[in-house]
């Protein structure tokens, strides 16, 4: 168990950050970071799906992501680890905010919209976050765009700023600063320059979303990052990748063809796959498929005459849904392993004795202005915490765009 001895001028997190460097003094200082008014962790625990290695909340691990699914769960492991919760921070992860907040109360509540959302939406949305703060209720609010990061975004983060500081002034009667602050992104070894090409502004300047986060203080965590060492796809996976294949085939064969819209044809899986993606996209585009294309062709149906294979395909494609992450990462590893193969011989020495997931996980988490890389389960953690930051993590900014 983490002993941990309060001290008057130290937050708990401070202390929390002192009773592990006590307990293992080969943790290096770069480990911990500073945001938000805490102390965090760089590796935090993504427990939107399932909790999992519980044990390193005693070990460095403070920040947990969870949602409306394992929010208990998560406090529970943090009530079993033997530390005081006030040393821990839990963003809870939702697509549309509950009428109330599950008790105990998150720390932060990051909204993730399933698609991307009208000014509307997203003002009504962060006028409610913004009572909750004021009320006291959260300390802060967060967001996950997935199209955050793509080279022209629907809606750039400068944007999301504008529109939570509308809100900040409709709750509060003045102008003030919103009290977003947590971002949410995506990034792995094969798109380490997503968080670095300019696709939002600050001050009329062109500069990266991971850019204006630092400019800004707020906190950037990485989230869903495809590591290598992926286990292959379970058979469901292949058995959903099969079935929805056929729900395609027999849609065109009630249609008489596949449907367009606008004079293109609409998106289609099989389609993309014989262009090059084969066997399966990876997580960048399964990302793509799930906000914007898969999406697009469900509405498009709806406005056609009932057809029995709609029924199928929308079966298939919700099936689809739930693997396609899986088939995703394991469709990436050939490209991780090529990153990794570019990379290692620019890696100090210490470095080469981590495994490829550990070792993965060191490098994302040394960007810089990134402030933690939250991953389902952590591995090596001990090994990790003795590296200082990568050196010259430049080198994953300038080595080939893989075709992702």
């Amino acid at each position: 168990m983490l002993t941990i001895q309060p001290a008057p001028e130290s937050s708990p997190p401070q202390a929390y950050a002192h009773a592990c460097w006590v307990a293992n003094p080969s943790i290096s200082p770069s480990w911990w970071r500073e945001a938000l008014g805490h102390t965090f962790g760089k590796l935090a625990l993504n427990w939107r799906v399932a909790v999992s290695t519980p044990q390193a909340l005693t070990q460095g691990c403070n920040l947990i992501l969870t949602s409306p699914a394992t929010h208990a769960a998560a406090h529970a492991a943090i009530a079993a680890s033997g530390v005081p919760a006030q040393a821990f921070a839990t963003a809870l992860c939702v697509e549309k905010l509950p009428p109330t907040l599950p008790q105990p109360a998150p720390t932060f509540v990051v909204w993730q919209p399933a698609a991307p959302p009208t000014a509307a939406q997203a003002l009504a949305t962060f006028t409610r976050l913004e009572q909750a703060v004021g009320s006291g209720a959260l300390e802060a609010y967060g967001l996950y765009d997935a199209d955050f990061t793509q080279p022209n975004p629907p809606c750039p983060l400068h944007q999301w700023l504008e529109l939570a500081a509308q809100a900040a002034a409709t709750v509060h009667g003045r102008r003030k600063r919103p009290a977003l602050g947590l971002v949410l992104a995506t990034v792995d070894l094969l798109t380490p320059q997503a968080l670095t090409q300019p696709n939002t502004l600050h001050k009329q300047e062109p500069v990266s979303p991971l850019e204006l986060a630092s400019r800004l203080g707020l906190a950037t965590v990485v989230v869903d990052a495809a590591l290598p060492g992926d286990s292959s796809p379970p058979p469901a996976a292949l058995q959903a990748l099969t079935a929805f294949a056929t729900a395609e085939q027999n849609l065109a064969a009630a249609l008489g063809g596949w449907p367009a819209w606008q004079g293109q044809p609409l998106f289609s899986a099989l389609a993309a796959l014989t262009q090059g993606l084969a066997p399966w996209p990876t997580p960048a585009h399964w990302r793509h498929w799930c906000r914007h294309l898969l999406p697009l062709m469900e509405a498009q149906l709806a406005t056609l005459p009932p057809q029995p294979s709609f029924a199928g395909y929308h079966r298939a494609a919700a099936a689809l849904r739930q693997w396609g992450p899986s088939l995703a990462a394991a469709a990436a590893q050939p490209l991780q392993r090529a990153a990794l193969a570019r990379i290692a011989p620019q890696l100090p020495a210490a470095w080469h004795t981590l495994p490829p997931p550990a070792l993965a996980c060191a490098l994302i988490s040394s960007l810089p202005g990134v402030t933690a890389l939250a991953v389902p389960a952590v591995t090596s953690l001990q090994d990790i915490q003795k590296l200082g930051d990568f050196p010259d993590p430049a080198i994953l900014f300038t080595s080939p765009k893989f075709p992702v």
